[in-house]
């Protein structure tokens, strides 16, 4: 659709940035860039057409040249909050992270009700391997939007990581009744059941994500973890096949496969010799 008004409304800015938008979410790389630089041609001082073109390229990876260009966009409208977290998060991506977490803080502090904001400084935070502040800014993000999935499952994260396995088993339960098929909340409480060193109920809730979602390794990895802690080497060596079926260079899932085949052997060899016994 995008594509037919384009060619009916070549000089219409909007259509053509729409285009562009259209296309990087289908994963067009090359039609979002050519529409985009287009939209720019026609308008090379509309913060939209800025942005967007700023996106495409920090989606190509090019972040220092995505940079530049929501610089221009700020400089066009410097108090445009969506550029600037979208600058802010680039600025993580590329391990800038005290200019992050500056930018970010006077961010929030601009724009206090402004929970995406409160979201990237909590990951800024992180970084810094500050979780106390990750936390608060989390809960702040999480606040402004109680239901949101997105900032919720952030908020559960960071009182994992700040140790407060209480708390983020608390806010995930919850978390899950507002995205019951979403695998990332299954996974989450599997880690932190099995923080709390509590195996089997962290097995299920891997296999409750790998069944929610049965291409994420991640899922598979975690609990042929669990099953190899369980001594369950049949079991365990499935999942990391299952791994290495969907990534098959994973170095980690080789070598764990490799070990749990040895174990199942030996383990095998002494169960017939305790039969034969």
């Amino acid at each position: 659709w995008f594509e037919r008004a384009c060619s009916l409304m070549p000089s219409d800015v909007g259509v053509m940035i729409g285009s562009s938008r259209a296309a990087m979410a289908l994963g067009n790389v090359k039609i979002a860039l050519e529409h985009a630089r287009k939209a720019y041609r026609l308008a090379p001082n509309n913060v939209e057409v800025l942005t967007g073109l700023g996106d495409v390229f920090a989606h190509k990876g090019k972040l220092e040249k995505a940079i530049q260009i929501y610089d221009r966009a700020l400089r066009v409208s410097e108090e445009d909050r969506d550029v600037q977290l979208a600058r802010s998060k680039l600025l993580l991506r590329l391990n800038r992270t005290e200019e992050a977490v500056a930018d970010l803080r006077a961010l929030t502090e601009a724009e206090s009700e402004f929970e995406g904001a409160w979201a990237a400084l909590s990951e800024a935070y992180s970084s810094t391997g500050d979780n106390d502040a990750a936390l608060e800014a989390a809960s702040h993000a999480a606040k402004l939007v109680p239901r949101n999935v997105e900032y919720q499952l952030l908020l559960g994260r960071k009182f994992k990581e700040a140790g407060q396995l209480d708390q983020a088993l608390n806010v995930l339960t919850k978390t899950s009744s507002l995205a019951p098929v979403d695998a990332r909340i299954a996974r989450e409480l599997g880690d932190v059941h099995k923080a709390r060193r509590q195996d089997t109920q962290a097995l299920d809730a891997y296999l409750h994500a790998i069944t929610l979602d049965p291409k994420e390794a991640a899922a598979y990895k975690k609990a042929g973890l669990i099953l190899k802690v369980l001594k369950s080497y049949g079991q365990a060596a499935d999942m990391f096949e299952k791994v290495v079926s969907i990534n098959p260079l994973d170095p980690d899932a080789l070598h764990q496969l490799a070990a749990v085949r040895a174990l199942q052997l030996v383990h095998g060899g002494l169960e017939e010799q305790a039969m034969a016994l």
